[in-house]
């Protein structure tokens, strides 16, 4: 048998197909917010959209807006990077939080 069932796994992972001006931006932040002594990389929600919209300006599309990030979840990067050796983690703020939402990198075991 050639031809393998397709996994759910699968399934997930073509409807959130991350870009690379996406996957650019977060390898970027990580190398500016690497702390040594810290063994991890806190990237802001607000650095990583800026970045990620200016990217996309830079490959010749300036119709990407914000909303779109959201709506295509191209924020969802904890699988890719972990596949990659990164433990990823999220912190999104609530109404009424007195901080801004980050995702903080560190190196997997």
């Amino acid at each position: 048998m050639k031809e393998k069932p397709i996994t759910p796994y699968m399934l997930q992972n073509l409807s959130k197909e991350i870009p690379d001006e996406v996957i650019k931006a977060v390898n970027t932040l990580i190398r500016c917010n690497w702390k040594n002594g810290q063994k991890r990389a806190i990237i802001t929600q607000k650095d990583l959209i800026e970045l990620i919209l200016e990217n996309f300006k830079k490959a010749g599309n300036e119709k990407i807006k914000r909303e779109n990030i959201f709506e295509n979840g191209w924020f969802d990067i904890e699988d890719v990077y972990e596949g990659a050796g990164w433990l990823v983690e999220y912190n999104g703020s609530c109404i009424g939080d007195n901080f801004e939402s980050y995702f903080v990198f560190k190196k997997g075991v």
